[in-house]
């Protein structure tokens, strides 16, 4: 959390879903403590650098493995430091969010499955949906576990209907990235 908003301010602030985090993005989850350096996960809020269309979710024909296929809250920023890792510099979704600088924090990623259905569940799929998310689907970081699909399919969730699913990593016309962060 270092350069971030809350990192060293040593007040204890308590969050709830769908309230403003320092960095601008809208709390989605709460693990109830701190463990591992973090309690909550934000979406950042929508602009135009903070969520992209059409970007592919990359390396189509490259299975990028079992640290990139973790479903769990919890396990966006490995998946993401995993994509990065083996595809490196480009326009491709896990990049796009961990190049993300925005609301004095560095610490963006691409949400994983689990995360990318909590942000559907807790703020879109409600009676007044938070965050602005078009009705597309939109990209999680959890790449195919599946030994015939993992080359060419990641896992997204489609903000329309809920739909989740595995589409192809390398032709996303409609597909959307909106990066997370834990804090």
């Amino acid at each position: 959390m270092a350069g971030c908003p809350e990192a060293g301010s040593g007040s204890v602030v308590v969050y709830r879903v769908g309230d403003t985090c320092p960095a601008g993005g809208i709390v989605f989850y709460d693990k109830g403590e701190y463990s591992n350096e973090w309690r909550y996960l934000a979406v950042a809020p929508k602009s135009t650098e903070t969520e992209w269309e059409g970007e592919i979710w990359g390396g189509y024909g490259t299975e990028i493995g079992p640290s990139a296929q973790n479903t769990a809250i919890g396990t966006g920023a490995a998946n993401t430091a995993a994509i990065v890792q083996v595809l490196g510099a480009g326009d491709y979704a896990a990049r796009l969010c961990a190049d993300l600088e925005h609301g004095g924090c560095n610490e963006w990623f691409l949400p994983s499955r689990y995360e990318l259905r909590e942000i559907y569940a807790t703020l879109h799929d409600i009676p007044e949906p938070l965050g602005g998310f078009e009705a597309q689907p939109y990209w999680s970081s959890s790449e195919s576990d599946h030994p015939d699909r993992s080359e060419w399919a990641a896992w997204g969730k489609n903000f329309v209907n809920g739909y989740e699913g595995e589409y192809n990593k390398g032709n996303p016309p409609t597909m959307f990235t909106r990066a997370v962060r834990a804090f």
